[in-house]
């Protein structure tokens, strides 16, 4: 049996092939909480750079974790592009990976970004396309019903937006 991760990396190396022979350089977004020097992301980088044969960064996007956590999404966004921007080997064609809140700035990349490269492939793994209408990671139980009453209440209001990440991708079915 693959292991979850292992498969993750199977599906982005086998991804970044399947469009032609020439391998292109790999952008890679880490999710809410994470950072690109924190050991999974570090090995899941170098997977896909050895699973694809070309080069691969786990793009950094302000401090990593905290930034993902406390800084306005939009604003995330626009860093992320000019992690891109920033990188010469992103000047030409290349893919985008992104886990979790980081395939929301992927899409972004391929979507809003003026940039001098070109995306061939984005990969979404788990990344949350259609918002999120809880917090993540908090769906069940007492403590977490009232966090969500309460975020619901608040999330859409100009302070929460500007000073909570996913804030900026909350969509309340309500």
């Amino acid at each position: 049996m693959v292991q979850p991760f292992k498969a993750a990396i199977l599906v982005a190396s086998a991804a970044a092939l399947s469009s032609t022979d020439a391998a292109v350089p790999n952008a890679i977004f880490h999710g809410l909480g994470d950072c690109c020097l924190y050991p999974g992301m570090k090995n899941f980088t170098e997977q896909i750079a050895a699973g694809t044969g070309s080069y691969a960064k786990c793009m950094k996007v302000g401090n990593g974790s905290e930034t993902s956590m406390a800084v306005n999404f939009e604003t995330q966004a626009k860093m992320a592009c000019d992690s891109i921007n920033a990188d010469e080997n992103f000047q030409g064609e290349f893919n985008v990976t992104g886990l979790s809140q980081g395939a929301l700035l992927a899409r972004y990349i391929v979507e809003q970004c003026p940039m001098k490269g070109k995306v061939r492939q984005m990969l979404s793994i788990g990344g949350p396309q259609m918002g999120v209408a809880d917090i993540p990671h908090c769906f069940n139980g007492k403590l977490c019903r009232l966090i969500n009453t309460v975020a619901r209440k608040f999330v859409y209001f100009k302070r929460i937006q500007d000073h909570i990440g996913p804030a900026g991708y909350f969509r309340s079915p309500h």
